[in-house]
């Protein structure tokens, strides 16, 4: 085989060395594309070696994904002490018993199970404080008890329950509202803007099986003051809660970014 060694004259070099840009440049935008599209649905994890390791092949470490993620602090002391993880037992802050947490994973094995925290909410608080940074650290899994959540307001309402028919209301048309805890609960799961009603309806069509929509309903249940509320799951399962449908904001808090 005889190979051409001679110099490419200085015309074919330049456009030899902006074809490479431009398909650098393409490469760049389709893993930018990927990555901001993998960020809107993304999943809250912590940001510590700890929790990196545990995705590792050779690591026998485990977290698994809540789907009921709310937890109450209910320490023997009166208080629960959050850790930087589960293996570095360093205080990173302590909570007093009543305050409500989501907790996103839980993480160890046997008996020597820590959740990580990814919001909180003191008690009497409306509302809950994300931890955007993913640092709140770890909390003993046994100095925690399940909140009283969505479903274990079903469980206890159950005959008052029926299933929500979307033609009761328009969604998609609608204003802000407030994503509750519970019916009357005062806790404030998410406040819903507008715009962002906008976002989960954009690709909305009635053919797509419900688990696949960017939201979904399921229980509708009338309160004794006669106010309607409908269960709701927006995007995320922790985005689970209920909509007062005739008060859609009232007692709520709007962020303010």
């Amino acid at each position: 085989m005889i190979t051409d060694h001679r110099p490419l004259p200085a015309g074919c070099l330049e456009r030899s060395n902006l074809m490479k840009k431009h398909i650098f440049l393409i490469t760049v935008f389709i893993l930018l594309s990927a990555v901001l599209s993998a960020m809107a649905d993304s999943v809250w994890m912590p940001m510590d070696n700890y929790f990196m390791d545990t995705w590792k092949p050779e690591s026998d470490n485990t977290c698994e994904h809540q789907q009921r993620p709310l937890y109450m602090a209910a320490g023997e002391k009166g208080y629960v002490t959050a850790v930087k993880t589960p293996l570095d037992l360093t205080p990173v802050n302590t909570y007093p018993n009543g305050t409500e947490f989501k907790i996103a994973f839980v993480c160890g094995k046997g008996d020597s199970l820590y959740g990580a925290v990814e919001a909180v909410r003191l008690n009497g608080a409306v509302t809950f404080t994300e931890d955007w940074k993913g640092e709140s650290g770890y909390i003993a899994f046994s100095d925690l008890v399940r909140a009283y959540d969505s479903d274990a307001f079903k469980e206890e309402h159950l005959k008052d329950l029926v299933s929500a028919g979307e033609d009761d209301f328009d969604f998609c048309s609608g204003k802000d509202f407030v994503l509750w805890q519970t019916p009357n609960s005062g806790v404030q799961i998410e406040y819903v803007s507008e715009d962002y009603i906008k976002y989960l309806c954009m690709d909305y069509d009635e053919s797509i099986p419900p688990e696949h929509r960017m939201f979904r309903f399921g229980a509708f249940y009338r309160d004794p003051d006669g106010n309607r509320w409908v269960e709701a799951t927006l995007r995320q399962q922790w985005e689970h809660g209920w909509i007062n449908l005739d008060q859609p904001v009232e007692n709520g808090v709007k962020p303010v970014y």
